[in-house]
């Protein structure tokens, strides 16, 4: 099944670093531990996918056989090597040229020590709880940690590649019980209604990560991108038909992060959690082998830097519109709901 979607390039990305938005915190660990359990998803990768979503920790892994370790870089020669991941937490607030270089300089390079570290790591996702009086609404928000995009690698129409991917969905609940849910693809949610749905055991969300890409989506298929002025098209396969991964089980763990930023993260719940604050890119600028942009996008384009071309690092989750508005798409869909039933009000009225 193809699905034409929206461009994939509406407006350029500026490269903006925000202040850590503080939500109010929670008090019972252990009954949101229950809670995100209880809506933790079902993964569903697609067939020849390699990357899982993994712990922070594999970001502070060397490579076994060169024994080169991750690099945190400020592109002016004030390198420093990562041996462990809280260290990034350090470089916080006024340390946002930072970016995590991976060991290795390739697609490729990332895929051979990914192969050689994988299986030391605990396939992991994290979970965060925010709550909106005014909305009377509770996010939980599952965060999936890949250690590279390899969407152009991978598949024939892929856009780009690139070190680290945080993607993920988000699970509403209105008094106390599921709504909707929205699903990170790329540059924007998708939302629906919770009955509509696809679940495992009534409560457990069935999420499929694109090839490489991990943008999340709701169905299995292949969903086509089109450029500014449809000059290119991109698509993205989520066949599902790769392995399956269950949340709270043996094959995924689920951690619960803090719902603030601010103060010292250093033991929540018994873990550190310092690594939240950095505020630098989690992988190297501009991975070689991504898209060449000039070939389609406009000149006035190239000259409106600095623009997100896809090959660069991300930033952490925190550093995030999913995480500053973490109800933006819920609004999003209740006023484009209402605006169509307002629509079709004045239809039947003619």
């Amino acid at each position: 099944m193809r699905k034409n979607r929206t461009p994939l390039f509406v407006t350029a990305a500026a490269s903006v670093i925000f202040t850590l938005a503080v939500a109010t915190a929670r008090g019972d660990i252990q009954k949101d531990k229950e809670l995100v359990r209880r809506y933790a998803p079902v993964i569903r990768l697609s067939h020849g996918e390699l990357y899982r979503p993994e712990a922070v920790e594999i970001f502070a892994a060397r490579d076994p056989a060169t024994g080169q370790r991750p690099m945190l870089r400020d592109g002016q020669g004030n390198d420093t090597s990562v041996v462990k991941i809280n260290y990034l937490g350090s470089f916080a607030e006024s340390n946002t040229g930072y970016y995590l270089d991976l060991p290795g300089s390739s697609v490729a390079d990332n895929k051979a020590v990914y192969n050689k570290i994988k299986d030391n790591f605990q396939d992991t996702i994290y979970a965060r709880i925010v709550e909106d009086d005014e909305l009377e609404a509770t996010a939980i928000q599952y965060w999936f940690a890949f250690y590279c995009s390899s969407w152009k690698e991978d598949a024939a129409e892929g856009f780009n590649n690139h070190e680290a991917d945080w993607e993920g969905i988000t699970v509403f609940l209105k008094n106390g019980l599921p709504c909707a849910a929205a699903y990170a693809q790329h540059r924007w949610d998708e939302v629906r209604e919770w009955e509509k749905v696809s679940r495992v055991d009534q409560t457990h969300p069935v999420v499929y990560p694109g090839l490489g890409s991990h943008a999340s989506y709701f169905d299995p298929g292949t969903s086509v991108y089109s450029t500014v002025g449809s000059v290119v098209a991109f698509s993205d396969i989520h066949d599902g038909a790769g392995v399956e991964l269950r949340a709270g089980t043996a094959d995924l763990a689920v951690v619960l992060l803090p719902t603030i930023t601010a103060g010292d993260l250093s033991n929540f719940g018994g873990k550190d959690f310092s690594w939240l604050k950095y505020t630098g890119k989690w992988g190297q600028l501009d991975l070689p082998n991504g898209t060449p942009v000039d070939s389609f996008l406009p000149v006035k384009w190239l000259s409106k830097n600095p623009i997100d071309l896809g090959n660069d690092g991300v930033p952490g989750p925190a550093y995030t519109k999913r995480w500053r508005e973490p109800f933006e798409c819920l609004d999003r869909k209740a006023r484009q709901t209402a605006a169509a039933q307002e629509e079709e009000r004045v239809d039947r009225a003619q």
